[in-house]
This record gives structure tokens, sequence and C-alpha cells, in this order.
């Protein structure tokens, strides 16, 4: 056989394939990302849920009021302490029950301007009467529809930071409240 017999058996047997005259036993892969099911119609709002957000559009809540000004918040998170024992019937190996929930401090600063409401609220509790808040952190998309919500249930100011000053400076001026709470939550 030559190389023009080769060349048009050659053609002859993918115009075949792509006709789906001959079954190699192959069939075609449908790739699905795992966040999506193949069977449930993407809508323009669920497509845009798939894209993950950018940790600089957030505000926060206190008491359900809106407050202005913070450019960050750290320290969201919980755990669960872990209590290990050994049982006596099996000295070998030390098994782990679950403890108490702890939740973790958040940390919220913001630019000095001539308003006192965080600082006052902190003062409350150094006076002996702390005020419990619930307060949510509630990250935003760039349209500012809300993405994401934590909620800390009555949160109360732990500690104050007051900004650094140096005359040859350039950074802005800063205040920081430290929060503890007894829950902390992702509501959506």
């Amino acid at each position: 056989m030559n190389d023009a017999e080769i060349s048009k058996k050659s053609e002859k047997i993918e115009d075949a394939v792509l006709s789906d005259k001959i079954d190699l036993g192959v069939k075609p892969v449908q790739i699905v990302s795992p966040a999506v099911s193949p069977n449930i119609p993407l809508s323009a709002a669920s497509r845009d849920s798939c894209r993950p957000c950018g940790n600089f559009m957030f505000r926060v809540e206190i008491d359900g009021g809106r407050m202005n000004g913070f450019f960050e918040c750290t320290g969201l998170g919980s755990g669960i302490e872990v209590i290990p024992y050994r049982d006596g019937t099996d000295p070998k190996r030390v098994r782990k029950q679950p403890g108490m929930v702890v939740y973790s401090d958040v940390k919220l600063k913001w630019g000095v301007t001539d308003s006192r409401d965080m600082y006052d609220w902190y003062k409350c509790g150094l006076d002996g009467n702390v005020e419990r808040k619930n307060v949510s952190i509630i990250l935003i998309n760039e349209n500012g529809n809300e993405i994401a919500r934590w909620c800390l249930t009555n949160a109360w100011p732990s500690a104050y930071e007051g900004p650094n000053f140096a005359a040859f400076g350039t950074d802005m001026a800063y205040e920081s409240l430290t929060l503890v709470c007894e829950r902390m939550e992702r509501a959506w």
C-alpha cells in the first residue's frame, strides 16, 4: 500500500468516526464544576455565587445599625477544645472527646474621626457596665449586595488600642477594638 492509499483509508476512517458510524467504545466526558450540578440550569445569580469575593468589601453592623469607616476585621473563627482520655480497658490508646466551644477574639480597625462611639462602648466596660451587643460582619460584592454574614452574639469590647503618632509618618491614624463574644456563626 502506498502513501496515497494509506491517506485515503485514514480519511475514510476519520469520516466514519466523526459521523458516529464506527463505535470505538469511548464515551465523551462531560467536565462539571464540583460546585455545580449538570442537571440544574445556572441563573446569573448562581453563576455569580460560584465566584469568590475579595476581602476588601465589607461592612459592620452593631445592634442592627450600620457603622462606617472600618478598614480591617480579623479573627473570625471558632474551635472545639479536645479532651484526651484513656480508657482503663485500653491503656495503649488515647481517645478524644469534644470539649467546650471557644470563639476567637475579633479585632476591628478604623480610621480616627471625631466619632467616639466605639471608644465610649469600651469605656462603659471600664466603668463596670459591660454592654453586650450583637455584631455582624458582612461581606458585600461590587454592587453592594450582601454575600455572607458572620454574627457575633453578645459581643463586648475587651481591649482598645489608640493610634500611633510619628512626626515623619505617612500612615493613617487608626484605632482598634478587640471584641469577645459568646457565639459566632456564619449566617449564610
